[in-house]
């Protein structure tokens, strides 16, 4: 069994709650999702990283330490692919490619293309027409 990107994130605002409830008020999402990652996390490390404290949430062992300074140089890592890749998709532009018959281009397609650079912007437009 895998540990994913989305479980990481899960322990990780656990330890930063030292509650499960909290933790899950914070990322909107189930108890039992929350729990599962921590029983992956735990299965995968083959140690217990969190002690249950009966009344008074949850607490990191020695070893969550260890896994979340990992964990949280692992998530920053993927902020950062994110990041990038967002200021890539950003320098693309957004492109529209139509096809159209003939005869109706003309008349068609005018309209179409204004109301999308009225929500799009600058694009590229590429327009195909044909029999």
């Amino acid at each position: 069994m895998r540990l994913t990107y989305k479980q990481v994130q899960y322990l990780r605002e656990v330890a930063r709650q030292d509650s499960i409830a909290a933790a899950c008020k914070v990322l909107a999402i189930s108890q039992s999702s929350v729990l599962a990652a921590i029983d992956v996390a735990e299965e995968v490390t083959g140690t217990q990283l969190f002690t249950r404290r009966k009344g008074h949430g949850i607490a990191l062992t020695p070893a969550g330490r260890v896994f979340l300074i990992s964990a949280n140089r692992f998530l920053a890592s993927g902020e950062e692919l994110t990041r990038s890749l967002e200021q890539f998709s950003g320098t693309a532009g957004t492109s529209l490619r139509i096809g159209c018959f003939l005869p109706f281009g003309a008349l068609l397609i005018p309209p179409v293309l204004r109301r999308f650079r009225d929500s799009y912007g600058d694009c590229e437009i590429t327009l195909l027409e044909g029999d």
